[in-house]
């Protein structure tokens, strides 16, 4: 909806897992899963040079990286004993990112908790004039398209909404803005409390980047890029 919209931004600082965790610490890696069956996982290998991406290659999630290489066919021997060695030496970075993720992601919800009684107060509002928010929502117009996350400009475009009804939610908008603000205050401090640890994290993941550049003219071999 919307009106809701607002609660991706509030949120967007508290995501889980791996990857996600390397878009917090502020790192240039980004993901990019092949499309494979459901039986599949993936293995986060190897770097692009020029833009420092992680790609993830898929490999049957109930045999060894070492196993998936050997069927490789494409490869030479020299070749898969190259990738193999460069997953080894990648393991224990794995371990301390995982260590890492869980840590930044327990210190971040515990901050973050905190503002759930101001959430509730937002959605009280909201609730308290649920039918015409829904009005609003469901008649959205051209013009109210183009104003981004400016919610009182949306209402004021709206063309489905009497004067004293925009005046209505235009206020109850103007308290929702002031609880996003307190909201706000606690992703700051879930950033400053966690910035050593991110920090720390964008170190593993250049050490794993590192180790992946050595290989990546074979994973191009794999995929024919």
């Amino acid at each position: 909806m919307k009106h809701l919209n607002y609660l991706s931004k509030a949120r967007n600082v508290v995501t889980c897992g791996l990857l996600a965790t390397m878009v917090i610490a502020g790192s240039s890696v980004s993901a990019f899963a092949a499309e494979v069956s459901g039986n599949y996982g993936s293995h986060v290998n190897p770097v692009n040079p020029e833009y420092q991406q992680v790609e993830t290659i898929a490999h049957p999630t109930d045999e060894s990286m070492a196993d998936f290489v050997k069927s490789l066919d494409m490869l030479t021997k020299e070749e898969k004993s190259l990738l193999v060695k460069a997953e080894d030496a990648k393991t224990p970075y794995y371990k301390q990112m995982n260590e890492l993720t869980g840590q930044i992601d327990e210190k971040t919800t515990a901050i973050v908790k905190k503002a759930n009684p101001i959430f509730d107060q937002i959605f009280a509002i909201k609730n308290a004039h649920k039918d015409l928010w829904t009005k609003l929502d469901t008649h959205e117009n051209k013009a109210q398209k183009t104003v981004g996350h400016d919610y009182i400009k949306f209402i004021q475009l709206s063309d489905v909404l009497t004067k004293s009804e925009k005046e209505l939610l235009i206020r109850d908008q103007t308290k929702i803005d002031g609880l996003y603000e307190k909201v706000d205050t606690y992703y700051a401090q879930a950033e400053k409390a966690t910035a050593d640890l991110k920090a720390q994290l964008e170190v593993v993941i250049s050490n794993i980047q590192k180790i992946d550049s050595k290989t990546t003219s074979i994973w191009e071999k794999v995929y024919n890029k």
